[in-house]
């Protein structure tokens, strides 16, 4: 009698190892397979500017805040989510001058975040302001009136917030989700 206990219960240890191990193995095949996704290069991803860039008040270098304004989409799934953060800077930055030169601001978004984290370098993204020269007007003034006529800043170069760069991804990228 005893033996036969022993010899269900080792048969029973056995059979439910089996079977835990078999759930656990299959599960995460099956799930690894459904999660792998790759974005192909080029694909487009839509930002939007969420602050103002003023050639004022940017300097080269400045990070500046944006996210995505749609999500992107492979194969019918969300791989880059609306509202991602995305990497902006500041590429060049040149305030309004005297005798009415004025002023520019190029920036540049460098990169995105995927729904898994995943760093997704883009090209093609970036955006220029230059503003309005018056250059003309300040030497009119100072010959009509006086020196102070060279005095006279041109306008600055300003991205509105809201502003939407597009940009494309560099190479092909795999990720999870």
């Amino acid at each position: 009698m005893l033996r036969s206990n022993t010899v269900c219960f080792k048969i029973s240890v056995l059979v439910t190892l089996f079977c835990s191990t078999f759930f656990m193995l299959g599960s995460e095949i099956v799930q690894a397979q459904s999660l792998a996704l790759t974005i192909p290069s080029g694909t487009p991803v839509i930002i939007k500017l969420d602050q103002e860039v003023n050639s004022k008040t940017v300097t080269p270098g400045s990070v500046i805040k944006a996210s995505v304004a749609n999500d992107v989409k492979v194969n019918g799934k969300v791989v880059i989510k609306a509202g991602a953060v995305c990497d902006v800077s500041v590429l060049n930055s040149r305030k309004a001058g005297i005798v009415g030169s004025p002023g520019s601001v190029t920036i540049s978004v460098n990169s995105v975040k995927s729904v898994d984290g995943t760093n997704i370098p883009l090209m093609n993204a970036s955006k220029s302001d230059e503003g309005k020269s018056e250059v003309a007007t300040a030497v009119v003034i100072t010959i009509l009136c006086c020196i102070l006529g060279l005095l006279m800043k041109g306008k600055e170069g300003v991205i509105p917030a809201g502003t939407q760069i597009t940009g494309y991804t560099v190479a092909q990228v795999d990720i999870n989700i």
